[in-house]
């Protein structure tokens, strides 16, 4: 079973009613994740490069986060059972680190992490998955390790929903080939896939 979504160029528009609020652009390739969010005015940039290991594990991710003049940036990587990196941010390096769950699932605040966790989750046949996934904050770029369930409608193997121990959902809804087409949080912001560009064998 595959072990990730398909390789390619991804572009995804958010919207809040209707109105367009950002676009999220991402490409995975073998050995790598990569994209940036950027807000419909341009003044917030989020930026993530992912490293990705044979077994399809994240291990080293580099992140950065730029709001006008105030930018922060961070890169973590996994040490045993924690995953550790340096913040730097308004002149200062901070050591930051969270502890992973038993699986290593990562979410670096972009819709291919999720797609990642998914295929994980597929591939080990199962349609719930509950433990840590430690969580990168695109503002903050502070990791943490909150518990989250994703499960599989049972009559709709296409959507997915990713609940937190505090009852927060987000629904998600793949294609036969492990793409998110698109999601709903929960604040109510739809993301959609728009244009996907596969990368050639």
């Amino acid at each position: 079973m595959r072990m990730t979504p398909p390789l390619g160029n991804y572009v995804y528009e958010m919207r809040r009613d209707s109105v367009l609020i950002g676009v999220e652009e991402s490409r995975l390739e073998k050995g790598k994740l990569s994209g940036r969010r950027v807000s419909a005015d341009g003044a917030n940039v989020h930026r993530v490069v992912a490293t990705i290991d044979a077994e399809s594990q994240i291990e080293r991710i580099e992140s950065s986060y730029a709001r006008g003049p105030f930018a922060r940036s961070v890169i973590y990587e996994l040490s045993g059972e924690l995953l550790s990196g340096t913040l730097v941010a308004m002149g200062s390096r901070d050591t930051v680190s969270t502890k992973l769950g038993r699986f290593k699932e990562i979410d670096a605040d972009l819709l291919l992490f999720k797609a990642l966790i998914i295929a994980h989750i597929s591939a080990r046949g199962l349609d719930r998955y509950t433990g840590r996934v430690a969580l990168i904050d695109s503002a903050t770029l502070v990791a943490s390790s909150p518990k989250l369930t994703y499960f599989r409608y049972p009559n709709s193997p296409t959507r997915w929903t990713v609940e937190t121990l505090l009852g927060d959902r987000e629904q998600l809804e793949t294609d036969p080939q492990g793409r998110i087409i698109k999601r709903e949080d929960r604040l109510r912001v739809e993301t959609v896939l728009t244009h996907f560009q596969e990368l050639a064998p």
